[in-house]
């Protein structure tokens, strides 16, 4: 659980305007933290407050040794960057290497200090350069303009899932240029933006953003008019009735009984209006590498239920879950959670008639795939739903570049895929990198809508029905419209 929700943490969000960097201890932070502060308060040619973190910035050294740091991605999950040499790297266990690549592929910035290679899991991804407008130091912007596009940025980057890693020199960045530490800076930011953009959902109703009930809003008319209808009846419509027939004395039973018939037709709509069933709906993007069977995975969820759920929210140990409801928000509302099984949001989560929302992200090993093979006779390829939920929409490119489709292919069904025959010029930009960074109730839409110009050899984006790479949380709710983007990676066509 994204405690950052109630007090402050390193997500530069809701709370704070803070940007916190994990070091590891082999490492001096002094130099670090004097040339980042003179960056973000404007001191040096590079500064350009649209493009780095807001507020102040804090190096914190680590007092453990790096063999000691955890193994769940979890424990990093509340930095904005985390800077490592590449000599505690190698000191590391497995599983807190595992853990770091994890943060990572989640949307992390993982910067190795003395390191020429990304190693380990999601290291198979390729260097590219950064393509980001810069300033050179010799350089200057006349206000109000942007730097040119041909000043691309000077850092090696490793895109893993979500996120990066970064090679550094051996001293951190206390050796960097102006212009290499401001695109480190950006990276940063770009890090902290989904919390960093939290007023998007406060600000107004979560519900109408991402809806999962109908309208919350109060039905003013239609109870003014029901309490109108009800006091006509129980007061002059009853008393002219039974003093027409003589029977005033009735009014002791007439009263309360039209009362119970009038509060038993509010409770009649109310349940056939709503029923007593919970929804939920849930759109979640996941990034799937194939060659290691890693999974991340980010998602909306919201949860609408006409009464409280005994039972509560259920997630697994590896999600993370920032509640932005307001409810979940509510300081005046206890809320308990127990974590004997799995992260049990038992109450205080959601309220009865009221919309809750969360985000989500995890990252785990998993075996779900699309299998690619190639007719030998026909030539032709085929592609066979092994992701655990009905495919509505699904976009291959094979190594040669040629980009293929294929609709409606139910969970475990094969179906032919089909070469189109034009295919729009290339995304430009890191795709799953930009999804992280804006709004996530638009993320699976902005995903489809981009399928085809993002991919590059051996990838897919399959859209489905459903959220395999993602629990439900609430148990025994009907979904709504709830879907998934799988940005997949694979080493090339599977054997036939």
């Amino acid at each position: 659980l994204n405690a950052g929700l109630f007090q402050q943490s390193g997500y530069g969000g809701y709370g704070t305007t803070g940007t916190f960097i994990l070091v590891s201890r082999s490492l001096k932070t002094e130099a670090m933290q004097d040339r980042a502060s003179k960056l973000l308060t404007g001191t040096t040619e590079q500064s350009s407050s649209s493009y780095y973190p807001s507020g102040e910035i804090t190096f914190s050294r680590s007092d453990l040794s790096s063999d000691l740091w955890s193994s769940n991605w979890l424990a990093y999950s509340g930095y904005d960057g985390i800077i490592v040499g590449a000599e505690d790297l190698k000191q590391m266990p497995e599983q807190v290497k595992a853990a770091l690549w994890r943060y990572a592929a989640s949307g992390g910035t993982l910067a190795i200090a003395g390191g020429t290679e990304i190693p380990g899991a999601w290291g198979s991804a390729a260097p590219v350069k950064m393509a980001m407008p810069v300033r050179p130091a010799s350089a200057k912007v006349p206000e109000g303009k942007l730097a040119p596009k041909e000043w691309a940025g000077s850092l090696d980057l490793f895109y893993l899932g979500f996120g990066c890693a970064v090679p550094l020199p051996l001293d951190g960045t206390a050796s960097l240029t102006d212009v290499q530490l401001a695109d480190l800076m950006r990276l940063f930011k770009d890090t902290s933006d989904p919390w960093s953009s939290y007023g998007y959902y406060t600000r107004s109703d979560p519900n109408e953003l991402f809806p999962v009930a109908g309208s919350t809003k109060v039905p003013v008319r239609g109870l003014m008019l029901l309490m109108l209808a009800f006091v006509l009846a129980v007061g002059p419509a009853n008393l002219f009735v039974l003093s027409k027939y003589k029977r005033r004395l009735w009014l002791l039973w007439t009263v309360p009984a039209i009362s119970l018939v009038t509060c038993l037709a509010v409770w009649l709509y109310a349940s056939f209006a709503e029923g007593w069933r919970a929804y939920s709906r849930i759109e979640a993007v996941t990034a799937l590498d194939e060659t290691t069977n890693e999974a991340a995975t980010i998602a909306m969820a919201g949860y609408y239920s006409p009464l409280t759920p005994r039972r509560g929210l259920r997630f697994d140990y590896d999600t993370e879950i920032t509640p932005i409801s307001n409810q979940g928000g509510d300081r005046r509302i206890g809320h308990s959670i127990n974590l004997d099984e799995c992260q049990h949001l038992e109450s205080g989560w959601i309220a009865a008639r009221v919309p809750a929302h969360f985000m989500l992200r995890k990252c785990e090993s998993r075996r779900e795939r699309l299998v690619v093979r190639k007719d030998a006779a026909t030539g032709e390829l085929s592609a066979v739903n092994g992701l655990g939920a009905d495919i509505k929409e699904v976009f291959f490119m094979d190594g040669a570049g040629n980009l293929y489709t294929a609709t409606n292919i139910p969970a475990g069904s094969k179906a032919n895929l089909s070469l189109k025959p034009s295919r729009p010029p290339a995304y430009d930009r890191p795709f799953l990198r930009t999804l992280y960074s804006a709004h996530w109730s638009r993320s699976v839409q902005q995903a489809a809508d981009a399928a085809q110009y993002a991919l590059k050899p051996n990838q897919y984006i399959a859209i489905t029905e459903g959220t395999p790479f993602m629990e439900p949380g609430l148990s025994k709710a009907t979904s709504k419209d709830s879907r998934s983007a799988v940005f997949g990676l694979k080493g090339g066509l599977d054997e036939s």
